[in-house]
């Protein structure tokens, strides 16, 4: 910290002064950055667990399926002898993903193969070849194959989570123009990351304003809870990750 803003020292050498910093980096890697801005926060901010993950992408002929794809892709169960935990049939979900008789998978490892993240990528696409083969029938090799890996980037939502947001909130209380935000905090999706971006520049806007009430340094701490997030008809998640009906209370 240099005064009321930051000096920041980039990867390249080069040193920047800041007014204010948004920190989006998973929690492990902004707990580093905050061990001697807010020590409280950084130790608060470790305790938010984090998993490898990886995907990898298979392009195929449509004439290798035994038969057309039909839906958008599947999950897989826990105990499962698999080592992927989901497949999206690209393709078939958005338009221009692949070219005309081909079909584009891509393939999620998460928890499920783990372990598996830690080879090589040789290994990798093996084994996320013989999963889809397994499942999905399909013949011979593909025509495309990429992996991308993500090295303890992945938050997982405990129980207890918020309260370990709230915590790392009210560690961050003095320090008004440093922002939290991403998949690490509250909500992990697309369309959650978005939405903290735009209220972390909100909050920004009004720090440098004078117009900040210093009530939250994580953008999203005043909307919706998640046990009032629809997930389905008829249905709400509630805070330890299940799915109960709407109305029910836990």
């Amino acid at each position: 910290r240099q005064g009321p803003g930051f000096a920041l020292r980039l990867a390249g050498g080069e040193c920047l002064h800041a007014d204010a910093v948004v920190l989006t980096s998973p929690a492990p890697m902004a707990a580093g950055l905050l061990d001697s801005v807010a020590p409280g926060a950084a130790d608060r901010l470790r305790t938010i667990p984090h998993g490898s993950s990886g995907v990898v992408s298979l392009g195929y002929r449509a004439d290798q399926f035994p038969e057309p794809l039909v839906g958008h892709g599947f999950l897989v169960a826990d105990g499962e002898p698999l080592s992927i935990g989901a497949c999206t049939w690209s393709s078939g979900k958005w338009a221009g993903r692949a070219p005309d008789g081909m079909v584009l998978l891509r393939a999620f490892i998460g928890s499920h193969g783990e372990r598996l993240l830690a080879g090589s990528d040789a290994e990798i696409a093996a084994a996320v070849r013989r999963d889809i083969e397994a499942t999905m029938g399909v013949r011979g090799d593909p025509v495309l194959s990429r992996l991308v890996r993500w090295h303890a980037a992945m938050p997982r939502y405990t129980i207890g989570h918020l309260d370990r947001v709230a915590a790392a909130v009210e560690s961050l209380a003095g320090v008004p123009n440093l922002v939290l935000a991403g998949a690490a905090y509250r909500g992990a999706g697309l369309p959650d990351c978005i939405a903290q971006g735009r209220a972390a520049a909100g909050c920004v806007q009004d720090v440098l304003s004078g117009t900040d009430d210093h009530k939250s340094v994580i953008p999203g701490a005043d909307a919706t809870p998640l046990d009032r997030i629809p997930s389905g008809a008829g249905r709400r998640v509630v805070r330890d990750g299940t799915c109960v009906p709407r109305g029910t209370r836990r």
